[in-house]
């Protein structure tokens, strides 16, 4: 390694891969690597090595049985039966008329191993590899041995205790973080930026006083998984280290900068954290086909220098990253995991995204910038952009009144005063 920056990733992680037709593939690894080595900032010595996580890491979080679950369908030949459709055995059939393949596709479905998770041989070793990465991450920042680390493929911020949900099967950032303050006596902030709310971390957390988690997304009227509303709070002794901004539909960078500007640094200095963790996916793009978010790369890099300052400002420089969503892999996330690695190493990159690696992709995307261009202002905006700007507003001042004490908020105030909310 070199430096006080590291990456927690090898070329193992492409075995966490659901097939070629599934929104989460492998690919994401590559292309995101290959993107970063074409434009010169990642060298070998980068890499943090890791091993995969033990039954007693992953039972910090997950039930015995559904880890013996997720071994059992990882076998070779027990995902095909696992991923039988309901047209290809009788539902109408009597119990004990069940074949064997039909009671292991209802108990599959039973641990949530099924349709967006559906089993593929080896994920279970797959699985442990990714939380491995994240435990190593983590452990190599709060034992001081690096400032900041990267882990691309990690942030599987859906799992629960007993059920893979969203194409995540561990929640690696929550095996990371329960085994982290077990160690050490860290209060740990978690950031989660993806466009889908943080379901599976705040879960974890959700009675724990030394995790505060802030998840930014789209609200889950509109979108999976369906929760992340301003009134889940924690609950005691943890009330209040549960905040959750849900964002309209099309929200696009100023807003949800205005809010994470509102709501984020405000909410470190009055947890008072000793190490930052942070889910950064990028699937609120404007061209990610899972999300009605409108964000630009500009946004992404922003959000990562916010992320650096704070980081500095209250945690000691203490900083790991995960990958977390992102479905275009050719126009967004090796961008998106580019900006964000510049900005952890304190590497520049090139001025474009390098020729030899958009001519040897498939789909070399449109441009060789790596920001989209700055929006054109459109005056006041239609009667549809005021509406979701005074929603997301209302939604930022709910959110402040009800996990800000009051010298916070006067400290921090809201707004244009604020801390340059929506500044690119």
């Amino acid at each position: 390694m070199s430096g006080a920056c590291a990456m927690a990733a090898d070329e193992r992680l492409a075995d966490y891969d659901f097939g070629p037709d599934h929104p989460f593939q492998a690919g994401r690894l590559e292309a995101g690597l290959s993107l970063l080595r074409a434009a010169g900032v990642l060298a070998e010595s980068d890499l943090l090595p890791f091993q995969p996580a033990t039954d007693a890491d992953l039972e910090l979080i997950h039930d015995r049985d559904y880890l013996q679950a997720l071994a059992r369908f990882s076998a070779p030949g027990a995902a095909d039966t696992a991923n039988w459709s309901a047209e290809q055995w009788n539902y109408k059939a009597a119990p004990d008329r069940w074949s064997v393949a039909e009671t292991e596709t209802a108990a599959a479905a039973g641990f949530g191993l099924t349709g967006d998770n559906r089993p593929f041989p080896g994920m279970d070793a797959a699985a442990r590899l990714v939380a491995g990465a994240t435990m190593a991450a983590l452990d190599a920042v709060a034992g001081g041995d690096l400032a900041h680390v990267f882990a691309p493929v990690a942030g599987l911020h859906h799992a629960q205790r007993r059920r893979a949900v969203g194409f995540c099967l561990v929640n690696d950032v929550a095996i990371a973080i329960a085994r982290c303050t077990r160690a050490w006596p860290v209060r740990v902030l978690y950031v989660d930026l993806d466009a889908h709310h943080g379901d599976g971390v705040q879960t974890a957390f959700y009675d724990d006083p030394r995790v505060c988690t802030v998840s930014l997304h789209e609200t889950g009227r509109y979108l999976f998984p369906g929760s992340g509303e301003v009134g889940e709070l924690g609950r005691l002794p943890g009330v209040g280290r549960s905040v959750n901004v849900p964002l309209e539909p099309q929200t696009t960078d100023d807003g949800f900068l205005a809010a994470f500007d509102a709501v984020v640094e405000p909410l470190a200095a009055a947890f008072r954290p000793d190490l930052l963790v942070t889910q950064n996916g990028c699937d609120g793009h404007a061209d990610d086909p899972l999300s009605d978010l409108a964000l630009s790369t500009r946004c992404f890099r922003e959000l990562a220098r916010r992320l650096h300052r704070l980081a500095h400002r209250h945690c000691q420089g203490r900083w790991v990253a995960t990958g977390g969503g992102g479905y275009d892999l050719d126009r967004v996330v090796p961008r998106a995991w580019a900006l964000l690695w510049s900005e952890l190493s304190g590497r520049r990159l090139p001025a474009r995204v390098p020729a030899a690696w958009r001519a040897a992709r498939a789909h070399p995307g449109r441009s060789s910038a790596w920001l989209e261009p700055r929006p054109r202002r459109s005056g006041r905006g239609d009667a549809a952009e005021r509406d979701r700007e005074a929603r997301n507003q209302r939604t930022v001042r709910a959110v402040r009144r009800l996990v800000l004490p009051l010298p916070v908020r006067v400290a921090y105030p809201s707004g244009p005063r604020g801390a340059g909310a929506g500044k690119l």
